[in-house]
């Protein structure tokens, strides 16, 4: 996930993998350039899917540059298998901050 227009990804059975590259946290650089140094140890992000009022219906924090959104989780959330979904990813920082927001909305295939 990268920039602002929408994305398309296709949809194994187990759900919608999301993969993103990370960035530099606090004052670093923004979403639209390449792949940058990681100067922590620890890499974590917030991930959120939301609605399409743009309300979080799920929040996850992650261990790395990627999130398997279930298929159940989906149901869950949605009640059916969504074409479109809208994910929000923020790297968690130092005590707690947050770096820099990235929205996108994101076409999902359904693969047979």
């Amino acid at each position: 996930m990268t920039g602002s227009a929408t994305r398309k990804t296709n949809r194994p059975s187990s759900g919608i993998q999301l993969s993103w590259v990370r960035r530099a946290s606090g004052d670093g650089d923004s979403w639209a350039l390449p792949d940058v140094p990681q100067p922590i140890v620890a890499e974590a992000y917030l991930v959120s899917i939301l609605n399409s009022a743009g309300t979080p219906l799920r929040t996850t924090e992650v261990q790395g540059p990627s999130y398997l959104y279930s298929a159940v989780e989906e149901l869950a959330d949605f009640g059916a298998l969504q074409t479109q979904i809208t994910v929000s990813v923020c790297q968690l920082w130092l005590a707690g901050r947050l770096g820099f927001r990235l929205e996108e909305r994101i076409s999902v295939q359904h693969t047979g």
